[in-house]
């Protein structure tokens, strides 16, 4: 038996019946609600918070790169650092 959620209705179907159900909007859940395998909204409704959601998901996406991308301008070459790491020679002291 397998579980399957649309908006606030949860059903439980056999497992032969759950492809039926994932082409008419459903998502397949664990008992727990956890989403399983999600499929594309039917619900216009659905679809278009779907995609507001992924427009803010891409746009924070997009400010954490060009963020990444001035950090890493701003710091020294691999080669500077590659010569900072070497280890300095050691001077004996003599009493």
């Amino acid at each position: 038996m397998a579980y399957i959620q649309r908006a606030n209705v949860v059903l439980q179907v056999e497992d032969s019946e759950v492809e039926y159900y994932l082409n008419l909007g459903y998502n397949e859940i664990t008992k727990d609600g956890k989403i399983i395998r999600e499929t594309v909204p039917t619900d216009l409704h659905l679809l278009q918070k779907h995609y507001v959601d992924s427009k803010k998901k891409i746009a924070e996406l997009e400010d954490e790169i060009a963020k990444l991308k001035a950090k890493k301008t701003d710091s020294k070459p691999v080669e500077a650092l590659e010569e900072e790491a070497k280890p300095r020679g050691r001077r004996k002291v003599t009493d």
